[in-house]
């Protein structure tokens, strides 16, 4: 049994609290950024690649045969890129789902540890507290 007094379990026990959460918002954050730079990215390579058929029909309006095959090409690769991006996405989400799994079982554990030793220095409190037997005698009305 630690000899350290109940109050001070109780503050170390909420400071480890407040530690797992903001360390779930963290790694949460860094999810999240980390998924938005891939979406900017995405997003950019298909700007670029349709900017680059849109100048290709403008320098080039009457070769409908060049211009049906630079469309139909650019088509097929905004579609191998929504596909890799889905197959990534998809094969992320069971790692998403067990450092959630991971944070909230530990964000769990540190608020069961909160409780028992909030509960801890009540007892502590109550039993050190002079004036108990005093408020134990008074008749209730």
């Amino acid at each position: 049994m630690s000899t350290t007094h109940p109050a001070t379990q109780y503050f170390d026990a909420v400071s480890t609290a407040y530690d797992a959460m903001i360390e779930a918002f963290r790694t949460t954050g860094k999810n999240n950024v980390r998924l938005s730079q891939r979406l900017l990215d995405e997003t950019r390579k298909a700007q670029s690649r349709t900017l680059g058929v849109v100048r290709r029909v403008v320098e080039n309006p009457t070769d409908l045969p060049g211009n049906m095959t630079a469309v139909i090409a650019a088509t097929a690769e905004a579609q191998d890129q929504v596909m890799e991006l889905s197959r990534s996405l998809f094969h992320s989400v069971p790692e998403a789902n067990e450092q959630a799994r991971t944070r909230f079982e530990q964000l769990a554990r540190a608020n069961q540890d909160v409780v028992r030793t909030a509960v801890d220095a009540a007892r502590e409190m109550t039993t050190a507290n002079p004036w108990l037997p005093a408020f134990r005698a008074t008749p209730t009305a």
